[in-house]
């Protein structure tokens, strides 16, 4: 495959390579668990090796969970129908199980040349023979998660792609809002693609306006009360959190976040450095800057780093422990809000027993 649509699989922009079979190869790995770099991988492929006509003819879709290797080979050894390429595509290939796998072995050593046949995994298991092979032998896409700090760059590569210029302040809230939920992006983007797409530049607050129905004021607003210590604010918005049905994992991950604004900003600041340099710094629209700061001043280093080791034994409750994760979250906004360890998972569950 050639290098521009490597690149652009990764930056999620709308360039589409030329149309030249040529330049892929046979075998492709395509890993990760951000689905829409793997959506639009897919697309690309399909748009880079076939035309309308001859897609039905020469696209092949199977799946780990519900097909075998003998009919997936099958395909893979037919010979395309009026095209130069056959593109055979696997999802969920990490659900093969060993055995099944490594009915793919020997083909894998002697390809179709005129057969693309890629795989696609979100987390595959390379102890596997299966993706040991092909990470030999085939060529690697990666589709991971993009890096929270990269956020903000591919939102303005995916507005610019669209014709949209976004203010740095609407570019920054919109990933404030929606963090890395690329989906909820593109949505968001679109719609003000609809509304706003003459306009030069998109201020923050037709951002704010457009932004409906996305965790981001809510969420907001429960930051700012946890921000504040406001402890009876912080439990009535977690509540409406809840009950709009956000996970008790996701809102973790932003309190963690916030925690970690902060020790940075308090650590900057008693090294002398500007406050002006904050928002870039840590990624959020300059309009929020002072009430960061006013936030910030409510916790010490130590109550900072206590509310970490917090949420820490937190996160690994909610991943396998025995209490549920809304009174979790309550017993660590209850903590960080106050002070103290009365209500850490350890705590809670000695009261259960």
């Amino acid at each position: 495959m050639s290098k521009s649509m490597r690149s652009s699989n990764r930056s999620g922009g709308k360039d589409t390579p030329a149309r030249s079979s040529a330049n892929f190869s046979s075998l492709y790995l395509i890993h990760g668990e951000e689905r829409l770099l793997m959506e639009e991988a897919h697309r690309r492929f399909i748009d880079a090796l076939l035309t309308p006509d001859t897609q039905a003819f020469n696209y092949t879709p199977f799946n780990g969970r519900e097909n075998r290797a003998a009919e997936i080979l099958s395909a893979a050894e037919t010979l395309p129908v009026f095209s130069e390429k056959r593109l055979v595509w696997i999802w969920d290939a990490e659900q093969f199980d060993a055995n099944e796998g490594e009915r793919f072995l020997g083909y894998l050593e002697r390809p179709s040349p005129t057969t693309v046949l890629v795989f696609s995994a979100a987390k595959p298991d390379f102890r596997k023979k299966l993706f040991t092979a092909l990470r030999s032998t085939g060529e690697i896409i990666s589709c991971a998660p993009l890096p929270e700090r990269e956020i903000p760059r591919w939102i303005g590569e995916r507005a610019r792609g669209m014709g949209l210029s976004l203010s740095r302040e609407a570019l920054l809230y919109l990933k404030e809002a929606l963090g890395n939920n690329l989906h909820g992006i593109i949505k968001e983007l679109e719609k003000l693609d609809l509304v706003h797409r003459e306009k030069s530049e998109i201020t923050l607050q037709e951002v704010q306006e457009m932004v409906v129905g996305s965790r981001g004021h809510s969420v907001f607003d429960w930051l700012r009360a946890v921000g504040e210590k406001n402890l009876p604010l912080s439990l009535q918005r977690l509540g409406e959190l809840l009950a709009d049905g956000e996970h008790p994992l996701l809102l973790l991950n932003l309190v963690v976040r916030q925690l970690r604004q902060m020790a940075v900003a308090k650590e900057h600041l008693s090294r002398g450095g500007g406050s002006g340099a904050l928002p870039r710094m840590l990624g959020f629209p300059p309009s929020v800057l002072q009430p960061f700061l006013q936030q910030t001043q409510k916790w010490t280093e130590t109550q900072l780093k206590e509310g970490m080791v917090l949420a820490m034994e937190v996160d690994v409750q909610l991943k396998g422990g025995a209490l549920p994760g809304p009174r979790l979250m309550e017993g660590m906004v209850f903590d960080l809000c106050e002070g103290g360890r009365r209500h850490t998972p350890r705590v809670l569950l000695q009261k259960r027993e």
